[in-house]
């Protein structure tokens, strides 16, 4: 979700972040990041462009039309779903991941076995919503706090496990107005965007 500017603009939210901010990217403190927009022709040869640079740039190469690490391991990548409606969705996306070299796959599981693995973290990629309320204050602990990405079941499907994001969470007792809590609410925002922890769909 982007949220829009509280009345004290980003101050607040840079406050709570600023004592994290040589172990989080630059980006958080700037302007919070949007995902590139494409031609709208669904293979975008200048975004293509972009994405290849920045996998060079990590110490990935091409390797027989592959993209391989330093040790010659493939990067693949596997999309679980659990209705087929989302293959319709996924199989440009897995075209454009192809044509950069990376093993992109789409897996059907059975809505128990789909479960079980989210439950699990078992996947590489998943697609979900996210729903949370209008006030979000005991929501957000289990989307994003280091505890509940080791906790099996929980929300926090990525993994995030962040210390700037632990203590944005933790003021959510102090909360005193409004404004407090979309301080809160855009700090995590703001990390989560610039890490790249999630890619938003049917955005």
């Amino acid at each position: 979700k982007v949220l829009r500017e509280g009345r004290h603009g980003a101050h607040a939210e840079l406050a709570i972040l600023e004592p994290f901010r040589a172990s989080l990217p630059p980006e958080v403190f700037g302007a919070p990041f949007v995902p590139p927009k494409t031609d709208g022709s669904g293979r975008d040869r200048k975004i293509l462009r972009q994405a290849f640079d920045l996998l060079a740039a990590a110490g990935w190469t091409q390797q027989g039309g592959q993209l391989v690490d330093r040790n010659g391991q493939a990067l693949t990548l596997e999309f679980l779903i659990d209705q087929q409606i989302f293959e319709r969705v996924l199989t440009p996306y897995v075209a454009n991941l192809k044509a950069l070299g990376i093993a992109a796959t789409i897996r059907q599981a059975d809505p128990a076995q789909y479960q079980a693995r989210q439950d699990a973290f078992d996947f590489d990629l998943v697609m979900n919503a996210f729903l949370l309320l209008a006030t979000p204050i005991d929501g957000l602990r289990q989307f994003f706090s280091s505890q509940a990405a080791d906790q099996q079941g929980s929300r926090n499907y990525a993994g995030i496990r962040e210390p700037a994001v632990d203590a944005a969470l933790a003021k959510r007792a102090s909360v005193a107005t409004r404004d407090d809590l979309i301080a809160i609410t855009r700090a995590i925002d703001r990390v989560v965007r610039a890490k790249h922890t999630m890619i938003p769909a049917w955005y």
